[in-house]
């Protein structure tokens, strides 16, 4: 079976139909082979996109009519009885009750106009009264007229505070950066939201907090069905960017590409931004269209504000430099009428100008020692691929001064910095550098988590192919294949391995035979991690069903 969902970004990426026949060929050919289903989910308004497979020979097995009764069904809202009933099915046995007149009025707000409610809206409204915890209408009365847009509202709002004081404007520019004027989620890698950030924005280093709770990981039943992500260690993964202050209206205020990463990481783990694991680079979107509509309408003065004053900026400096040009040809046409006098005056304006190339000759190799200092600074401190970026920022700056106008002792110190980074190899103890051993290969998919044995002789690693590897360290050879679950964990023996799975269940295995020798059943969710007791006499599971359980 071949899904394809939100199928409507196909038709961004390739807007020509001559583009697109080659895909819808391929299509045609998977549905002549009776064992194959193919699944297009896409938006109700890009269905007329599809009536151009209607000419295609290929699709004659479903009577070229692509939007016949017999295979277009729609995915629609739910109806606000159905809607009643899954709110009281959610909450009606546990501590988090709701009465029955704030269900009424809930469903009422969310039904609306459209008579229909959106599941994203009734997740998002339904999380925010739990971590409010407003079970009462008189409660939910008191957000005023708007209670439902109010909720979201807040909803995002904790989403942005989440991500730290000093990172709310960014993290709001962030989120308006995932939508756009067609009030779609484009997909967007990290490179292209860091670009266009870099217009609001400027970029340096400051130190990573730690990633809070964010609203919908707080656990609840209306939200319960959210997936939550494990805790994953953020590395900086870009050289510092230059940008406009403007937007934080402080030329101190900064964001630092860590920072960035923090930010993405906490909009993933609320459920509100989607990653999409992709090759060469994984992408970012948001997880529904009524967001993006509504985080667009919000952000959207905020936005133009910070560009009129962009704008205001640029105009005033343009006004500035046709003041001083205005200024130096009247004194240029003055000192011909004049004679001696306003020739004196043109001297002085020339004398001006020239002071300021000087200044400005004096500015750029000024920036180029402090890119060759950096480049310099970060070889040691070990960090050579930052090292070269900036001696070749250094470089590339050299050259582009007018006629190389620059003192033989800045391109001396330029070319000795890109040659250090480029060709001498890192004075550096051994033991003080990372240094690649082995690339152990054998895993069909991502690993999930690798762990060293007790006596560092061996390692094994579990994968999303369901598989766990034990290697030999020595010739990093695998030495035994474990199929069926994916955590692991070395007794303290080094002689057993435990091993927990999404079939909800734990098995401890003997690493001489590779052979289970024991399964644990008693959690109701995936089993997400294991860990033996220093005595190696009882295991601890941790699962998605929100419990620990130790065994004996």
């Amino acid at each position: 079976m071949l899904i394809f969902d939100q199928f409507e970004e196909f038709f961004f990426v390739y807007p020509e139909p001559k583009q697109r026949r080659q895909f819808f060929e391929f299509l045609g050919e998977c549905l002549n082979i009776l064992s194959v289903k193919v699944i297009l989910s896409l938006r109700i308004d890009y269905l007329h996109y599809l009536l151009e497979c209607n000419r295609l020979s290929s699709l004659k097995i479903i009577g070229n009519d692509i939007l016949s009764n017999h295979v277009l069904y729609e995915l629609g809202n739910f109806s606000p009885s159905d809607t009643q009933s899954i709110i009281q099915r959610l909450t009606e046995n546990t501590s988090f009750y709701l009465e029955p007149a704030l269900i009424d009025q809930l469903v009422t707000d969310l039904a609306g106009e459209l008579g229909e409610v959106r599941p994203i809206e009734l997740q998002v409204v339904g999380a925010q009264l739990q971590t409010e915890n407003i079970t009462t209408l008189a409660k939910y009365q008191e957000l005023g007229s708007n209670a439902k847009e109010e909720l979201v509202k807040r909803y995002l709002a904790e989403v942005v505070d989440d991500c730290g004081a000093e990172n709310q404007q960014a993290a709001e520019l962030l989120l308006y950066l995932l939508t756009d004027e067609k009030g779609t989620r484009p997909l967007k890698t990290r490179v292209e939201l860091e670009r266009d950030l870099q217009q609001y924005l400027s970029f340096s280093e400051v130190q990573l907090s730690e990633i809070p709770p964010t609203p919908l990981e707080k656990g609840g039943y209306i939200a319960a069905f959210i997936p939550k992500r494990g805790n994953n260690t953020i590395t900086p993964s870009t050289p510092l960017l230059r940008g406009s202050p403007q937007a934080g209206g402080s030329r101190d205020q900064v964001l630092n590409a860590s920072r960035l990463d923090l930010i993405l990481k906490i909009f993933v783990k609320s459920g509100l931004v989607v990653l999409l694991p992709e090759n060469p680079a994984d992408r970012y979107q948001l997880v529904h269209d009524y967001l993006a509509a509504f985080i667009r309408q919000q952000q959207e003065p905020k936005l133009k504000q910070v560009m009129a004053e962009l704008e205001a900026e640029k105009k005033q400096r343009k006004i500035s430099e046709a003041r001083f040009n205005k200024l130096l040809r009247y004194a240029l046409m003055g000192s011909v009428a004049a004679g001696l006098v306003l020739a004196g005056l043109a001297v002085t304006a020339w004398d001006a100008a020239r002071r300021a190339d000087e200044q400005k000759k004096h500015a750029e190799i000024s920036e180029i020692n402090a890119l060759a200092n950096s480049s310099e600074a970060l070889s040691v401190a070990g960090q050579y691929p930052d090292a070269l970026i900036e001696g070749l920022k250094a470089g590339v700056k050299l050259k582009s001064i007018a006629g190389g106008a620059t003192d033989t002792l800045t391109q001396m110190r330029t070319l000795a910095t890109l040659q250090q980074a480029v060709y001498l190899q890192p004075k550096e103890p051994k033991e003080n550098r990372a240094i690649e051993v082995n690339t152990l290969e054998g895993h069909s998919h991502w690993l999930y988590s690798v762990v060293f044995s007790p006596d560092g002789q061996k390692l094994a690693s579990s994968g999303l192919d369901n598989t766990i590897k034990i290697w030999d360290i020595t010739t990093g050879k695998a030495i035994k294949t474990l199929a069926g679950h994916s955590s692991v964990v070395f007794s303290p023996d080094g002689q057993k391995l435990a091993s927990g799975s999404g079939d909800n269940t734990i098995k401890i295995w003997d690493i001489a035979t590779g052979k289970a020798i024991k399964t644990l059943s008693g959690h109701s969710s995936a089993v997400n991690s294991v860990v033996f007791s220093p005595d190696g006499q009882k295991l601890a599971s941790g699962s998605g069903d929100n419990t620990i359980k130790i065994w004996d």
